[in-house]
């Protein structure tokens, strides 16, 4: 995830990695004077897992505030793959330190969710950072501050850990919560647009008929030089579907039922000036004329054969 976006960018990296450590460090010291080094090292800890995550969160994209934000209903698809895996991970530290600066376990995850929505929402709307505002981000971006809390928990648990917070500090931290959410939901209601997220259909298969189709036209075309054994098969409703076969080079189209047009698409092998090099199978010589190739055996081309 962190080459495909920021590739190209390691200037960048370099000074985000560089303003984490030194939010950290700005942190620690205020804190390890007036409550001694413990707290202050997990409070450095967690300033840096939060504005390590805002950094790379909010690095620009487009330039151009869409208002719209992708909602998976299927919540569970956003941990399958390698990018919601890695968006827990992100927000795991955080979770992790919060837990341990403060020592309230419910505190640290409300903190992390309303800082996640936050984030989201801010990728929508803020034209300068204008990335894709996705709800698969929120929900595992979450499951990585509860996942860090958990841990956090458990380490209190069983270790010697500062005391709690005091109220004061709570009071002041769910004020400045309150109307960050205010805004949040101001904001979806009425600025952002929800776009619900519709999965890819899998391409039906094409039937037995169907490939006996295709491969008599390609055996009309190419004499037996390609054979396949199954195929995809795109409905049109308003006139002729099309059956689309994947074979050595490229793929080959046939209308159906009516079968009337029979198309091949050849990738070329070799790129040079002037020169597109197709492989012809069971054939070793070079064709160097447009007759060449029409006349080269195992089977001359005919000009309708294929496009």
């Amino acid at each position: 995830m962190i080459h495909a976006v920021f590739q190209d960018h390691l200037i960048f990296l370099t000074l985000a990695a560089a303003v984490t450590l030194l939010a950290g460090v700005a942190a620690y010291f205020p804190v390890a004077r007036r409550t001694g080094r413990s707290r202050a090292v997990f409070c450095g800890l967690w300033v840096s897992s939060t504005v390590g995550p805002l950094t790379l969160t909010t690095w620009g994209g487009s330039g151009v505030a869409t208002a719209e934000c992708a909602i998976n209903l299927t919540a569970l698809e956003a941990f399958t793959g390698v990018q919601g895996q890695l968006n827990v991970l992100l927000f795991v530290p955080f979770g992790i330190f919060a837990t341990l600066c403060t020592g309230r376990p419910f505190f640290s995850a409300v903190s992390g969710v309303v800082l996640v929505s936050a984030v989201e929402t801010s990728q929508a709307v803020i034209p300068f950072i204008s990335r894709l505002c996705d709800s698969d981000d929120l929900i595992t971006n979450s499951a990585g501050v509860f996942t860090g809390v958990a841990l956090g928990f458990i380490v209190r648990r069983f270790t010697p850990g500062v005391p709690p917070i005091g109220p004061r500090i709570v009071k002041g931290a769910a004020v400045a919560g309150a109307i960050i959410t205010a805004l949040v939901a101001g904001t979806w209601i009425t600025l952002i647009h929800p776009v619900r997220t519709v999965l890819p259909t899998a391409t039906p298969e094409a039937d037995a008929d169907q490939v006996d189709a295709i491969n008599i036209a390609l055996d009309k075309a190419f004499h037996g030089a390609y054979e396949v054994d199954s195929a995809d098969y795109l409905e049109d409703v308003e006139g002729d579907g099309l059956i689309v076969a994947q074979i050595p080079g490229g793929f080959a189209e046939l209308t159906w039922p009516s079968k009337e047009q029979f198309t091949v698409h050849l990738t070329p092998t070799y790129h040079g000036e002037g020169i597109h090099a197709y492989k012809i199978p069971k054939v070793s010589r070079p064709s160097r004329s447009a007759q060449e190739a029409k006349a080269i055996e195992p089977f001359p081309v005919m000009d309708h054969d294929v496009v």
